[in-house]
């Protein structure tokens, strides 16, 4: 039933006299819930005709006819987007900061601030190079999106600021999740290279299928290989 109309029923019951004060209170946040959740929803729901209306923001150049580019650095990659953008409506420019010190990091803190504050999702941090080791040699997660506070209601439901359910996703253990996006990635590099390098199509295949194998239950631990850890 529509949270509002549960909240007039409960006012209603008020009046005749049920002692339901605590129940308007907890109705009156979740309708505020609701009315966030519908407030950030639509800033991801236009109508359009066909293709139109549909915009893509990239912000890598994996490959071209012969070449990859996972050896260029992230911000060559969103100089090129920006180019890309130039010559295409289908495509506009993604916006990005480079933080370097103190000063540029506070910057862009207060950026995601600003724009998770209206309802945009976040912002995906990452290191300066495409592919990052660290001093042991293995893979370092490629990438961690830092979402925001309202957008997460579409993530985790409209109530998901409860106490009750922020103690449930506070236990979550991440570890998995993190350990296979570091597969999923060098699962793609790899992918993308035998592409380019017109490899027969079931070499291909093994990394596409190894990566839906991932994200299956149980995962099967053949999956991977010592050289991608």
């Amino acid at each position: 039933m529509d949270r509002r109309k549960l909240l007039e029923k409960l006012e209603l019951a008020k009046v005749n006299g049920w002692e339901v004060n605590s129940w308007i209170e907890e109705y009156k946040g979740k309708l505020e819930n609701a009315q966030v959740f519908r407030e950030v929803f639509q800033k991801y729901c236009w109508d359009t005709q066909g293709v139109e209306g549909v915009k893509i923001a990239p912000f890598h150049v994996l490959a071209h006819q012969g070449r990859t580019y996972f050896d260029q650095s992230h911000l060559w990659h969103m100089e090129q987007n920006r180019e890309l953008a130039k010559l295409s409506d289908l495509l506009i420019e993604t916006e990005f900061k480079v933080v370097t010190n103190e000063r540029t990091e506070e910057e862009a803190i207060l950026w995601w601030e600003e724009m998770t504050e209206n309802g945009h999702e976040g912002f995906v941090v990452k290191p300066e190079t495409f592919i990052a080791r660290n001093e042991k040699g293995w893979l370092v997660q490629p990438a961690i999106k830092v979402r925001g506070r309202k957008y997460l209601h579409i993530i985790y439901g409209m109530d998901y600021l409860q106490p009750e359910n922020l103690v449930r996703l506070k236990q979550r253990n991440v570890k998995r999740k993190q350990r296979h996006a570091v597969m999923e990635f060098a699962l793609g590099v790899e992918g993308v290279k035998r592409f380019v390098s017109q490899e027969p199509i079931s070499r291909i295949h093994e990394c596409v299928l190894a990566t839906l194998a991932l994200e299956a239950e149980p995962v099967d631990p053949r999956l991977c290989r010592p050289d991608h850890q």
